[in-house]
């Protein structure tokens, strides 16, 4: 268990931070903003991911090839006004890796471009804020699975040695019990021979007696 916290206070030294990598999606090849997530649950953060990026419309989100189309979405916290994301979600061994075009004004935002106005510097950072929000919150959700996870086995082993030791407690009982039987067993073992002796000097000292009265 104490190991276990030692690897969950390390673990919670991982920063999420955004990158940039060139992809291709369905709107062709461009600069996507890149964040990996450790130790999260894939269909947790799938799921929540779509709740996060469908606000403001009726729009539903569509799905092609693993990719996660939300066209006409208006998130306050990057852009006033509906803007297109198109996204993916790949599983690793132990994290998540998700990459996120963002079009805003029939342009693909690219965060590295050295000649954003204030206003696209602005979105940039935006969403860049976003995305690491909402890294985090999935990685802190898979944290705090597994130390619940952790937890309930805890409270299996302290509920496996509750019984251990009842059955421990039995054990002595019981030996305690069978110590008293072999004592009460002697006693009687003794008082039984004690028994015979005394009978079988009654029974000499009666043929004696019979002996004599015969004589």
């Amino acid at each position: 268990f104490f190991g276990v916290c030692i690897s969950l206070n390390s673990s919670a030294q991982n920063v999420i931070s955004v990158v940039q990598e060139e992809v291709s999606m369905s709107k062709g090849s461009h600069k996507a903003y890149v964040i990996e997530i450790p130790q999260a649950d894939y269909d947790a953060s799938l799921k929540n991911w779509k709740k996060a990026i469908r606000q403001n419309t009726k729009n539903k989100i569509e799905e092609s090839d693993h990719e996660i189309i939300m066209e006409g979405t208006q998130i306050d916290l990057i852009y006033n006004a509906p803007i297109n994301i198109y996204s993916a979600l790949i599983k690793k061994d132990s994290s998540i890796k998700m990459v996120a075009l963002f079009e805003i004004d029939s342009v693909f935002f690219d965060f590295e471009n050295s000649e954003k106005s204030i206003r696209e510097e602005k979105i940039n950072s935006q969403i860049k804020h976003f995305l690491i929000n909402f890294g985090t919150e999935q990685y802190l959700f898979a944290v705090e699975k597994e130390l619940e996870n952790e937890e309930n086995k805890l409270k299996a082993y302290n509920k496996e040695m509750g019984s251990l030791e009842k059955e421990k407690e039995n054990l002595l009982k019981s030996i305690a019990e069978n110590e008293q039987n072999i004592k009460n067993s002697e006693d009687a073992i003794a008082g039984y021979e004690s028994d015979n002796e005394r009978i079988m000097t009654e029974i000499n000292a009666k043929k004696e007696s019979i002996s004599s009265l015969e004589n």
